[in-house]
């Protein structure tokens, strides 16, 4: 080996040497513990800013969307009572205010037809019962020296189906809570819901509350039966003591849904028609539940409006009940004008 040979090897091993000895800094050491191989600073700073990202877009709790929900509904019943300012009496409100503000007994102005119902008698006894709160509420108003035409109970009512609808779509529906609010504001910026503070008749209100409760109590029970091929686990049936809960609950909406008004009655007779057709379905849950209360409803109040109001009626107050205006004159349906 030649001396030239034996100089390029001690240069190689002098200048390795000297690189490995060669003391690392605190930030090579630094660079080294925090991005480990395949990962570069990019990559990590980019995956903290994802993750702050993904925090940043948590949703707000339930509680503070039902807040939101209720302050919309109170905010378009404050702008309906601004905009309306203090509304206007209906020629037929002139006669409720005076009636309901009479000496008669309390019994005897609900179940009055002559002047409530134009002598038509309707058996629509539990609006009547909302119209005396609201005759009572103006004349307190009044009294206080803060006169108006509004109907409290409309406005109760109508915020009550408000916040049922948003509790059914948001918490059983799994609805976007955004996409309820969105459908309640559209609910009450409808002309005839914003416009309807103006006191007259309550019957129309009080139908709107009770069949909404009673389709909610249908639908949840209907749909909390497991169905197969949908991955639910089976849960089986109530038993027959909530089942005989599930028909008083029923029964009862059914039977107010009634005494609200005649489209209360028809509405309770057309679900229980459906009932009736969807044995040529598919199977319902609890349809026997349903069918037996709902007409059990009908009949009952068939049954007071018919044969128990006349005579009570005629004691009460002297007047005889016409039911002129029940009658579907099946003669005139098909004649030719």
């Amino acid at each position: 080996m030649s001396s030239r040979d034996h100089t390029d090897q001690d240069e190689r091993s002098l200048h390795h040497d000297s690189k490995d000895s060669t003391p690392k800094t605190g930030t090579d050491e630094v660079s080294e513990q925090s991005f480990p191989k395949a990962q570069s600073v990019t990559d990590t700073v980019g995956g903290q800013s994802s993750d702050t990202g993904t925090a940043g877009k948590a949703r707000p709790p339930h509680w503070l969307w039902t807040a939101a929900a209720v302050f919309v509904a109170l905010g378009f019943i404050a702008a309906s009572v601004i905009y309306q300012k203090g509304a206007w009496l209906q020629y037929e409100a002139d006669l409720f205010l005076v009636d309901h503000l009479g000496e008669r007994t309390f019994l005897s102005k609900v179940i009055s037809p002559h002047i409530h119902d134009a002598e038509m008698y309707q058996a629509r006894e539990f609006s009547h019962v909302l119209e005396y709160v609201d005759a009572h509420f103006i004349y307190w108003c009044v009294t206080h020296k803060l006169p108006h035409f509004y109907s409290i109970m409309n406005y109760a009512l109508l915020f009550i189906i408000s916040l049922g609808f948003w509790w059914n779509a948001t918490k059983y529906l799994k609805l976007d809570p955004l996409i309820a609010l969105l459908l309640l504001g559209m609910f009450w910026s409808t002309p005839c819901i914003f416009m309807s503070g103006v006191y007259i008749r309550d019957a129309k209100q009080g139908t709107a509350f009770m069949v909404f409760f009673l389709v909610c109590l249908m639908v949840k029970r209907i749909a909390a039966v497991p169905r197969p091929g949908l991955g639910k686990v089976p849960a089986g049936r109530i038993g027959q003591g909530a089942q005989a809960i599930l028909w008083l609950q029923t029964f009862l909406l059914g039977l107010a849904l009634c005494w609200m008004d005649r489209q209360g009655f028809f509405l309770v007779a057309a679900i229980a028609l459906t009932l009736v057709f969807s044995w040529f379905g598919p199977s319902v849950p609890y349809r026997g539940v349903f069918l037996t209360a709902l007409a059990a409803a009908l009949v009952v109040h068939s049954i007071y409006a018919y044969v128990i109001a006349p005579p009570l009626i005629e004691r009460l107050t002297g007047f005889k009940v016409s039911f002129e205006y029940q009658k579907f004159p099946l003669d005139k349906l098909f004649q030719k004008r």
